[in-house]
């Protein structure tokens, strides 16, 4: 019995022991909570629901001892610039700032020192109250892996200290400019926010507060990351700034950095020795970086619909999955075999998105996302078209057994064989695509007439239908060409007689979607602008073969065409009458 009752109390102890693993933790005036590990974080509303208004709350986490404890934020969106989230690298609020984050541009994961504690302060105005944040609670006796390749680089906010573990047994990359050794790498890289002077401040010590040797290499300016990450392992990449020194201390200059200009920073630990590294930008720096270049696109889905053998086209449809996207800006996503639509904020992922009336090639195609406020977010995504049925199940053309020609031939002169069409049963299919400019959309509209009769046959003539900014993919058909003919009037008017206004404004009309054969139209036109095309019929190409007494001759038509095939005959008596033979059969494919 003595075992039994000690089996049953250290079945109770382990229970006990293991509170605290796996709850969930709404935001709110905790406390102090060790060994959340296991849990998720979340703000005051919980799992479904947002926070409220006029909230002020603290909560401090720690990690249990010889550990770290990290917060991993997988969503989140405040008030932007009302609402924060401050987090301390400490046990307190007097701690060391961490960062402030508004908005959608989260902590990302944010780490405790070994056996530290994380505290997090949040704050809310009276107005709007959004969706708040989830973060997992992790533990581990290991630090968290930081970049240890360039690809992997982390971004540097200014504004925000960095305090993280180094690296330790990590193999060094070999000779860098001035630093002969680079062993324990860890890699940042920043983007020109606001031009000027960047000092940034790094220092490293072990867990006893002792400094020990940091050192550092500094490229750039590149046009993005990809493009500075290739350059230095090409060895052609600029260099701003370097240090081998022995100092715990030390600070990397950027003089003059533009806007938009990327940096790519290389942190060392010579020693080899356990400990943290901090750095951030020093108060006379006047230049500062994108805090908005978190966004990250994770995936791309692309489903090729069937091809429609009336237009040989085919539609694509799917999901953008997205972290932190921007606020500001467009989403475009752009089809390598044809095809584009703009999207504006606000983004939710995932983004859905749609391309219509694409031609077929039967190979393979991408598709790109990228948003126009932040160059460095962007997926391209392959996928393969389906293959041609342009002709499958087609009409055939219909054409007169008698020749229009007359039937007198001079010798050694051109003689014309005329057969002419008799019946066109195909269609006439094809888009008008564009966008309408960042502003005054509402004076503009669109039509097409026949040319055949002067009819309408496709308009956007409503003023006021149309929206800033807004991308437009309109399909006009199935058209009967024995009825409205293939020649067509497209013709675009501007009511305040300027044109396009803003930036962005284009339309055109295409067949198949990509290719144009209108425009594009763009800027100031006037009052209006018509251009008259003549659009293709799907319908079978037709095949003349006409035998003569020298062999055969082929020609081809397509769109219904009337078939004129020049032969010369050999006759001494020049325009006498004469009889010849030339018998012809017209097939299709």
């Amino acid at each position: 019995m003595k075992v039994l009752y000690a089996l049953i109390l250290n079945l109770l102890l382990l229970c006990l022991a293991l509170v605290g693993y796996g709850q969930n933790f709404n935001m709110g005036n905790l406390g102090t909570i060790n060994n959340a590990c296991g849990g998720t974080f979340y703000d005051a509303g919980g799992p479904g629901s947002n926070y409220t208004s006029n909230q002020n709350f603290t909560a401090t986490f720690c990690a249990p001892p010889g550990q770290y404890i990290s917060f991993d934020f997988t969503q989140f969106s405040t008030e932007l610039n009302y609402d924060y989230l401050d987090i301390y690298n400490g046990a307190s609020t007097a701690s060391t700032l961490i960062g402030s984050y508004s908005g959608n541009n989260g902590p990302g994961t944010v780490t405790s020192t070994i056996g530290g504690c994380l505290t997090f302060e949040f704050s809310s105005d009276g107005i709007f109250n959004y969706s708040g944040w989830v973060a997992s609670i992790t533990c581990s006796t290991t630090p968290p892996s930081t970049g240890n390749d360039c690809s992997s680089a982390s971004p540097f906010c200014t504004g925000t200290v960095y305090t993280f573990p180094n690296n330790t047994g990590v193999a060094s990359l070999g000779t860098i400019n001035c630093l002969i050794t680079t062993p324990n790498p860890v890699w940042y890289y920043m983007q020109i926010q606001n031009p000027g002077n960047l000092d940034i401040n790094i220092s490293q010590e072990n867990a006893a507060g002792n400094g020990i040797d940091v050192d550092f290499n500094l490229w750039g300016p590149f046009n993005s990351i990809a493009d500075g990450c290739v350059a230095i392992a090409n060895g052609t990449a600029p260099n701003v700034d370097c240090s081998y020194s022995i100092s715990a201390t030390e600070q990397a200059n950027i003089v003059g950095a533009q806007a938009g200009q990327f940096y790519i920073m290389l942190l060392t630990n010579f020693s080899n020795q356990a400990g943290e590294i901090t750095f951030t930008n020093t108060g006379g720096s006047t230049a500062t970086t994108n805090c908005a270049i978190l966004c990250t696109i994770n995936d791309i889905t692309a489903n090729a619909g069937a091809c429609n053998p009336a237009t040989n086209t085919y539609d694509l449809s799917g999901q953008i999955t997205v972290t932190n996207p921007p606020t500001t800006g467009t989403l475009t996503i752009t089809n390598s075999c044809g095809g584009t639509v703009t999207l504006n904020p606000p983004f939710s992922s995932p983004i859905n998105y749609s391309l219509s009336g694409l031609p077929t090639t039967g190979g393979a195609c991408n598709v790109t996302a990228s948003f126009s406020a932040d160059a460095t977010c962007s997926f391209t995504q392959s996928y393969t078209s389906p293959a041609s049925c342009g002709l499958t199940g087609l009409n055939c053309p219909q054409y007169a057994s008698v020749s229009s020609s007359p039937n007198v031939a001079c010798g050694g002169q051109v003689y014309y064989l005329e057969v002419l069409n008799t019946a066109c049963n195909g269609t006439v299919t094809f888009n008008v695509v564009g966008n309408w400019g960042s502003t005054y959309a509402n004076e503009l509209t669109w039509q097409v007439t026949s040319n055949l009769t002067g009819a309408i046959v496709a308009s956007d003539l409503v003023p006021g239908n149309n929206i800033d900014g807004g991308s437009f993919n309109v399909t006009v058909g199935p058209l009967n060409p024995a009825v409205v003919g293939n020649i067509f009037t497209f013709t675009v008017f501007d009511s305040f007689g300027d044109g396009f206004n803003g930036v962005g404004g284009t339309i055109s009309v295409q067949q198949p979607v990509g290719t144009n054969i209108v425009g594009p139209i763009t800027g100031n036109f006037g009052v209006s602008n018509a251009t008259i095309f003549g659009a293709n019929i799907a319908i079978s190409p037709a095949t003349i073969t006409v035998t003569t007494p020298t062999g055969p001759v082929v020609a081809t038509v397509n769109n219904c065409n009337k078939f004129k095939i020049p032969l010369t005959f050999q006759n001494t008596n020049y325009c006498s009458t004469s009889s010849v033979s030339v018998p012809w059969v017209i097939t299709c494919q």
